[in-house]
């Protein structure tokens, strides 16, 4: 069987007489679940054609999440029974967001910074595994549409957040910033190494004198329970300036466990982007590491909490440009941001299965 071509038509609100009642004879016959067909009705943003008869539709809602203290627009898409393993809910799912997103940016409806998914379709519900992260390739008119896991609900359906490309958290509208590349190399000199689970003893007094004179840590018992955990460091010239360290971060919302990113920068070394290069060198070597079989699937990523006030407001952007970390809520007001490994998926709740 070849491939199912699908045409897709963005629709205008008020739906013509028409086009409603196509729309609602199809839902009729496909059995679509929809409890009022006449609300359901003036949500309808994408129609998808196969040969010129109805074979999806896709609608958009506002929700209002608590868990993310933010607006976003919900997606619904139904497809007709002989389409649902083709592609077309992806496609339909793109090119609500797609649509939105233009409209945004062109400050036409600035009322939600992005859009949320819950999985539905009961082949996808049938999987033991959900994904962490699924998008779509970024293409010449428009940036990469990437879903990121934020939460699972009670009987086990996973929910997918995606952020604006120019959304803010604090501003309302598209916020334009000329893109400043973090993860360059200042030229301050300072270099990074991955070191863990093999830090050498000069390495170790390093951190352990660091740690002490900062008054980051205690005692020299308190840092040499805390070794273990150092995973990266920064260097200027042969003296660490900054530490990386991981330690165990469960996060039931999600279904998740992460590896927690904090870190350390020297006084004198602050003001640039160590951290943020720091953070990426971590996520990157764990990263490959994953791919390669050598962390436990049970881990799912890398998170980390903007542990100050300043860091809260400066950090605006849900999605970041530097190592696409996603805002998925807060912890103590402070924001929760991850980034999830190529490929992670989460164990779906064994409730749903019989």
């Amino acid at each position: 069987m070849g491939k199912t071509e699908f045409t897709l038509k963005e629709a205008t609100q008020p739906l013509d007489l028409q086009t409603a009642e196509t729309v609602r004879n199809f839902w009729m016959a496909e059995g679509a679940p929809i409890k009022d067909v006449e609300e359901r009705l003036g949500e309808v943003r994408i129609l998808a054609y196969v040969n010129d008869e109805l074979a999806g539709v896709g609608t958009l809602h506002m929700r209002a999440l608590e868990v993310l203290q933010c607006n976003l627009l919900g997606t619904r898409v139904f497809v007709g029974a002989d389409y649902r393993r083709a592609g077309g809910a992806h496609l339909i799912t793109q090119a609500l967001v797609k649509s939105m997103e233009r409209q945004f940016n062109d400050r036409d409806n600035i009322d939600a910074i992005g859009a949320v998914v819950v999985s539905e379709a009961k082949f996808s519900l049938d999987d033991d595994r959900a994904p962490c992260q699924w998008g779509y390739p970024e293409e010449q008119d428009g940036p990469r549409i990437e879903f990121n896991l934020f939460k699972v609900t009670s009987d086990g359906r996973p929910q997918y957040v995606y952020y604006f490309e120019n959304a803010s958290l604090f501003e309302q509208g598209p916020v334009v910033e000329p893109i400043d590349n973090r993860l360059k190399p200042n030229s301050d000199s300072i270099t990074l190494t991955f070191n863990w689970g093999h830090l050498t003893e000069a390495e170790a007094n390093q951190v352990i004198g660091l740690w002490l004179g900062h008054g980051v840590m205690e005692s020299r018992e308190a840092c040499l329970k805390r070794l273990p955990q150092v995973a990266a460091l920064a260097w200027q010239g042969e003296r660490v300036v900054g530490i990386a360290s991981l330690f165990e971060v469960p996060y039931e919302p999600a279904r998740a466990q992460f590896y927690g990113f904090r870190s350390f920068i020297a006084p004198e070394a602050r003001g640039g982007s160590t951290a943020t290069r720091l953070l990426d060198v971590v996520y990157s070597s764990l990263n490959t590491r994953y791919l390669q079989g050598e962390l436990s699937e049970e881990f799912h990523g890398v998170a980390f909490v903007l542990q100050n006030e300043r860091l809260n407001k400066q950090v605006h952007r849900p999605m970041g440009r530097d190592i696409r970390s996603v805002f998925i809520g807060f912890l103590n007001d402070m924001q929760l941001r991850v980034r999830y490994f190529d490929g992670a998926t989460i164990a779906r709740s064994p409730a749903t299965h019989h």
